[in-house]
């Protein structure tokens, strides 16, 4: 490897064979940008020459875009020759990455591309301390398989809207019933904890029907749901879920019922609340009275003996 100017002509942008997120950014943060401009590129990126006077972008991405921004036309960059290995330039790579607080689908992504020459215990070894990363050959290879995943779900795990445990039991399902709780995640911007109630609500009713996951969430009672616009987001997350819920526990959900009707049938005042024990175990219920004073309290109670 050695120091060069190299015309940004001359670079492949679109070639992703070092790029360690899902998808190649097509513009420079603004911040780099204003900075390169005012004191030009502080660290010379590092490509890899793919055939003479041809290169490709091993790390340093974002600074050639700015630099790109700023119509300039060549910059010093360090070069890997067209002989160069491609796991010495990954090396160099793993360097950078492992000074800089990169995200988790993009360390799944390395250990994915550098796995084409190393196995898994090798790369555990060689890699996952300076990575940030504990575990050895199964921890690799479970990491291996989020890269796998498609482009539009490793993109939602980079900005977070989707949780990595979500994502590994993804990874186990067929891709229509992937695809499908992915869509309800991101169209609901669900949390983590109904991320997670979906994926295991669903694989639970599924297996006790006997169906796939999406037969299950292509139910009426659900589509209709997410199909009903005079429900805002929140409003038609927290209808999803409560459905999710009773169909999950069907006979719970049939005496919460009974027990509602059975409480407006009483003449409680708001001062009232009657509940069950948890999970209907047993027929006892519990009055509770809100009173305002002791005298108030007194007088209840003067009625409730009588």
């Amino acid at each position: 490897m050695n120091l060069q100017t190299i015309n940004l002509a001359d670079i492949k942008f679109a070639d992703n064979i070092f790029s360690l997120t899902p998808i190649l950014p097509d513009k420079a943060p603004q911040k780099l940008v204003q900075s390169i401009a005012r004191v030009g590129l502080l660290h010379p990126p590092i490509v890899s020459e793919i055939a003479h006077g041809i290169y490709r972008i091993a790390s340093g991405r974002n600074r050639l875009l700015a630099a790109h921004k700023l119509n300039v036309k060549s910059c010093k960059c360090f070069v890997f020759g067209a002989t160069s290995h491609p796991l010495d330039v990954f090396n160099y790579v793993y360097e950078e990455a492992s000074h800089t607080d990169i995200a988790l689908i993009s360390k799944a992504i390395f250990l994915k591309k550098t796995g084409k020459w190393l196995n898994s215990e090798e790369l555990a070894k060689k890699f996952m301390a300076g990575l940030g990363l504990k575990g050895g050959r199964f921890q690799v290879e479970k990491l291996q398989q989020l890269a796998m995943l498609e482009i539009n779900i490793q993109q939602a795990l980079l900005s977070n809207q989707i949780d990595e445990k979500v994502c590994h039991e993804l990874v186990k399902l067929d891709f229509i019933d992937r695809m499908g709780l992915f869509d309800i995640i991101i169209s609901l911007g669900l949390s983590v904890g109904n991320q997670r109630k979906l994926l295991i609500t669903s694989r639970e009713v599924a297996s006790r029907n006997q169906a796939s996951i999406t037969t299950f969430l292509g139910q009426d009672t659900l589509t209709t749901i997410l199909a009903t616009d005079s429900l805002n987001i929140p409003q038609r997350t927290a209808a999803f879920m409560t459905r999710l819920e009773e169909l999950r526990y069907p006979l719970l959900s049939e005496a919460e019922h009974e027990f509602k009707m059975f409480t407006k049938s009483l003449p409680l005042s708001n001062t009232m609340r009657l509940s069950h024990t948890p999970a209907f175990e047993n027929d006892q219920l519990s009055l509770t009275i809100t009173c305002e004073s002791r005298a108030e309290l007194i007088k209840i109670i003067a009625k409730l003996n009588n």
